[in-house]
């Protein structure tokens, strides 16, 4: 039987060290809290994007179904 002997451990490399001839940049200042958008805001965009989408629809060839149109 071989036994192969264990390799010793090595050191970790890190991956995207920068060059020691580089300039090293100092750290950005920390972002404002983000401000949130109300639910109202989003639900109004949301109706009014999906009425456009649906008066749009026959200028890309697409018709928009009637009751009738269903398989049943």
């Amino acid at each position: 039987m071989n036994a192969t002997p264990a390799a010793p451990p090595r050191a970790p490399v890190a991956l995207f060290a920068p060059s020691p001839t580089s300039s090293v940049r100092p750290e950005a200042p920390p972002l404002p809290p983000a401000r949130r958008t109300p639910l109202a805001v989003w639900k109004a965009f949301a109706l009014a994007g999906t009425w456009v989408g649906l008066k749009l629809r026959p200028l890309f060839g697409l018709i928009n179904p009637r009751p009738g149109d269903g398989v049943c």
